[in-house]
């Protein structure tokens, strides 16, 4: 996806179990599949971190359809990801996938950007059809291919991979497994469909044989023209790169500096602000620290296997053999890699067991399960058990759902008095022992302040936080 620059890209058959999302180097896996022993089928998209924070609905509809939405300008973006039935399937299976997608549909607006691609398992073949197809297709149409043509009449879509005129190896987007250099059999069964509202903003529609997929289909890649709606984040200044306290001479310096200028600043300032205090705090960490920037990456793999896959990208088109071979011996050094990893932090468990240090050995536990973490998708249903898309209807749900959860049937004079809490200041012991108490690697709060920073201050300075 990074090497192709690739926003948002559809899988069929994942074989994966059940349905949520997962995060992985940067993206976001959205996924739909079943709870069956065997976990066949099952259909996925991968969103880049451009694209992810534009998500605003995930619908897993099946193991053959789901539905993402996403919130853009000037409409909205609606990505359904299909799973067609194999040709030796019966006609009920076919209708009840079509019937799936149109479903799927009626929960998005025709005046929005709707696409639709998968595998279809149908040949539409070469020749126009009713504006649904042109004339570049490829090869020769079946029964599943005319099933498709109807469904896209209906809809009122097209079929994107027909509009440009391409060279056979450019269209094809599976190639059976007896096909070689003597006997080619290759057909055009994977499909972006787009309705024909939007049809302009197609700029171009391609397979792309040398993408690095292990699997007898080729990517097929659309380019589309959208522009994502503005996201608003919280914007963070800075994150500093605490792993140099470990380092004696620089914390005996940071510690030395923030302490004097906190002496000063109290000299100056019988009662200097909290903002004064941590402009100080930040200002010394930020210049003697600097940050530190995060590379997302598996922790278990090597240079070596990146290299393999590499290499074995060369042969991807050009030897079959090679490629399978380094194929075969990439998924092995992975399994090695990771059970090599998994030892270690095992083993590091077990030190951290011995010491008897609790919060580690849960901290530990919890980044070495948590490799695939997989989230659970969540959806807002009505009391007809209809899917609630619209933001409007979200907030009006929430809102009923509040003021029932917290209806007070209390008396007005019951319900409007107050109870008056009062006790002694805040003591120098208590906030150096909750300071002591507090845990390194936590999330920062609005302040920006990690707990190792505020650690540095000494005992004559701990009134500042008192009085700040």
């Amino acid at each position: 996806m990074k090497r192709l620059q690739i926003d948002i890209l559809g899988i069929s058959e994942t074989f994966w179990p059940n349905s949520g999302q997962c995060q992985n180097e940067g993206a976001k896996i959205f996924y739909s599949g079943n709870d069956d022993k065997r976990h066949r089928k099952g259909v996925g998209i991968i969103v880049s971190k451009n694209f992810s924070n534009s998500v605003s609905d995930f619908i897993p509809y099946s193991d053959r359809t789901m539905l993402l939405r996403f919130d853009t300008k000037p409409i909205k973006l609606n990505v359904i990801q299909a799973y067609a039935p194999t040709a030796d399937a019966s006609e009920e299976e076919i209708e009840a996938f079509y019937a799936e997608i149109t479903d799927l549909l009626k929960i998005t607006k025709p005046h929005e950007l709707n696409i639709i691609m998968g595998d279809f398992n149908a040949k539409i073949g070469r020749g126009e059809s009713n504006e649904v197809i042109r004339k570049f297709g490829l090869g020769t149409r079946n029964d599943r291919g005319d099933r498709l043509v109807q469904f896209c009449q209906e809809i009122k879509f097209k079929v994107t991979n027909t509009w440009f005129h391409l060279p056979p190896r450019r269209l094809y987007t599976w190639a059976s497994p007896q096909d070689n250099d003597m006997h080619i059999v290759r057909n055009q069964i994977d499909f972006i469909l787009i309705n024909k509202r939007f049809s302009t903003s197609v700029s171009k529609v391609s397979t792309y044989p040398g993408a690095d997929v292990p699997s007898d289909h080729n990517l097929l890649l659309a380019k589309i023209k959208i522009k994502l709606a503005s996201i608003r984040r919280s914007q963070r200044s800075f994150k500093l790169d605490l792993d140099k306290l470990n380092i004696d001479e620089v914390r005996s310096n940071i510690s030395k500096e923030i302490n004097d200028q906190l002496r000063s600043l109290q000299t100056n300032n019988a009662t200097p602000s909290w903002q004064q205090t941590t402009s100080i705090l930040k200002s010394v960490a930020r210049n003697k620290l600097g940050t530190k920037k995060f590379k997302a990456k598996q922790k278990w793999i090597t240079d070596e296997i990146l290299n393999l896959m590499k290499e074995r990208r060369r042969y991807r088109n050009n030897n079959r053999i090679q490629y399978n071979r380094l194929h075969n011996l990439i998924r092995s050094k992975i399994r090695k890699a990771k059970a090599d990893w998994l030892d270690r932090e095992c083993s590091e468990i077990e030190r951290l067991q011995h010491l008897h240090d609790d919060f580690g050995v849960h901290k530990k536990i919890k980044l070495a399960s948590r490799i695939h973490r997989k989230k659970a998708p969540s959806m807002l249903i009505d009391n007809q058990d209809q899917v609630i898309t619209e933001p409007e209807d979200k907030k009006n749900t929430w809102k009923n759902y509040i003021n029932q959860l917290f209806s007070d049937t209390r008396s007005n004079s019951t319900r409007n008095s107050t109870i008056q809490l009062s006790g002694p200041p805040i003591t120098k012991a208590e906030i150096l022992k909750a300071i002591s108490s507090s845990k390194d690697n936590k999330a920062v709060g609005p302040d920006e302040l990690p707990a190792e920073i505020i650690k540095i201050i000494d005992e004559d300075n701990i009134n500042i936080l008192r009085t700040g």
